[in-house]
């Protein structure tokens, strides 16, 4: 994956954060009263799949902020080489110029 360190595990984060409220809203319409999906999918299908859905969206809600805690740390490491590095060129340059 291109782009900096750190820069995978933001857009994952993101990602995560998107599939969890998505799955929240789908919960939110599985435990609704709509006749028409009581009808089709009967009550104890509904409450099934939200039990489900339940437990298969806890993942998600976990990722989502651990990925954005541990993406700035690597982003950070990859500024403070990249900073290093073009401090020591740019001291060698300042060397070179005026001697």
């Amino acid at each position: 994956m291109g782009g900096p360190p750190g820069g995978g595990a933001i857009a994952f984060g993101r990602l995560a954060g998107l599939l969890a409220s998505s799955a929240m809203l789908l919960q939110l319409v599985l435990v609704s009263p709509l006749p028409w999906l009581e009808r089709s999918v009967g009550c104890d299908g509904l409450v099934r799949a939200h039990r489900r859905l339940g437990f298969a969206q806890g993942p998600g809600f976990l990722a989502h902020p651990t990925l954005f805690v541990c993406g700035p740390p690597l982003m950070m490491q990859a500024v403070i080489a990249t900073l290093h590095a073009f401090q020591i060129r740019g001291s060698q340059i300042h060397y070179e110029r005026f001697a």
